[in-house]
Formats: C-alpha cells, sequence, structure tokens
C-alpha cells in the first residue's frame, strides 16, 4: 500500500509543481517525505537518494 500512495502523492505534487511553473526555478528542487531517504528531483523527474540532493546543492552553490 505504501508505494502505491507513495507514488499517488509525488504524482499529484509534480502535477502541481509542473502547473505552477516550477521548473522555472534554477535551484535544486526535491520533494520527499519525512524520514525517507530517497527524494525526488523535480527537475529530472527522477528519484535520486539523499546523498545526491547534497551534490546538487553543492554543485549549484558552486557554480552561483
Amino acid at each position: 500500500m505504501f508505494e502505491v500512495e507513495t507514488k499517488t502523492i509525488v504524482e499529484w505534487f509534480v502535477d502541481c509543481w509542473n502547473k505552477a511553473d516550477g521548473k522555472s526555478i534554477t535551484s535544486p528542487v526535491n520533494f520527499s517525505f519525512h524520514d525517507y531517504d530517497p527524494c525526488y528531483d523535480l527537475h529530472k523527474d527522477k528519484w535520486i537518494t539523499d546523498g545526491d540532493k547534497w551534490d546538487d546543492l553543492i554543485m549549484f552553490l558552486f557554480f552561483f
């Protein structure tokens, strides 16, 4: 059941994000559940690890 709920909530969130033109934000943006390691990268439309999230942020800040 958890997988179905996760998929449904992420699809809903991504749909809202796209309708709000969220991709116009240039900084890394991720969606995750509390105490859940993987997070969803809203720019790349895929699940990433928590470590990847911080790597993306460091690269963004380095080139900012």
